[in-house]
Formats: C-alpha cells, sequence, structure tokens
C-alpha cells in the first residue's frame, strides 16, 4: 500500500515538473521569510531591552527642595509604592560635582568655587510598559523639579 502510494506520487510529481518545483521553491521561500521575520522579532526585543537597561531619567530638584523635604519623600515613595522595579538614587549636589570631576575635571575647576549643580534623583531599569505611570506620577510633582 506504502509503495503504490509512492509510486503515485512520483509519477504526478514527473508528470507535473513544473508545478512540483514552483510548489517546492514557494515552500521554501516562506519557511525562509517566517524565520527571518522570527530572527528579527528575537533581535528587536533584545536591543530594545538593552537600550531600555542603559535608559535612566534624572529628576533635578528645585534648591529649596532635598533629600529630607516631604514632597521629595512622598514622590519617591509614590513611584516605588506604584513601579517597584524602578531603581532610584538620590545624588546631592557634592555627589553630584564628585561624579562630574571624574568625567570632566577641567569643567569642575570652574564650578567648584560655586556648586550651581542641583539635587538629583534618577531612576533606572524602568520597564517599557511603566513608562506612562512614570510620566503622570512626575507631571503631579512638577513644582519640584528646576
Amino acid at each position: 500500500m506504502l509503495t503504490r502510494l509512492f509510486r503515485y506520487a512520483t509519477n504526478n510529481a514527473i508528470r507535473n515538473t513544473f508545478l512540483s518545483i514552483s510548489s517546492i521553491i514557494v515552500l521554501t521561500l516562506l519557511i525562509f521569510f517566517i524565520n527571518i521575520l522570527a530572527l528579527m522579532h528575537n533581535v528587536s526585543f533584545r536591543i530594545i531591552d538593552s537600550i531600555n537597561e542603559r535608559l535612566t531619567i534624572s529628576l533635578y530638584l528645585d534648591e529649596q527642595y532635598d533629600k529630607n523635604s516631604l514632597d521629595v519623600i512622598n514622590l519617591q515613595n509614590t513611584i516605588q509604592k506604584e513601579i517597584p522595579q524602578i531603581v532610584m538614587t538620590y545624588k546631592t549636589k557634592e555627589e553630584v560635582i564628585e561624579e562630574l570631576r571624574n568625567i570632566e575635571p577641567e569643567l569642575v575647576g570652574i564650578l567648584e568655587r560655586q556648586n550651581p549643580l542641583p539635587e538629583t534623583i534618577t531612576h533606572e531599569n524602568i520597564p517599557l510598559k511603566s513608562y506612562d505611570r512614570l510620566n503622570r506620577i512626575i507631571e503631579s510633582k512638577t513644582f519640584l523639579l528646576s
């Protein structure tokens, strides 16, 4: 039975050579393009994740606010409660200028007389789906920012 089926399929393939070859080419191209799409899908998500890991949002506080201000503490607590994956770092003026000193020492020589750099809250590791929520939280507290 199986040999008869195989012989029948072979006879049809030989009789319709053009149709058989074109069907094989179409199926090969279809599989090729599906694999390319799957590869591009995976690569694009890896690139997006890699870029997202490097993105940070820095909030520069107004001169009248510092780490102990109630509004700043409320902002940090709200962000941490809404989006727990975010890594927040509070940097004082001295830490900011010290960080700048490591990057650009000549510029710090000019700024050392009077430190104009604001205290900063940096946010890292922000999930893509949380940017809108984070934006709404920050927009409600814009009076804190310089």
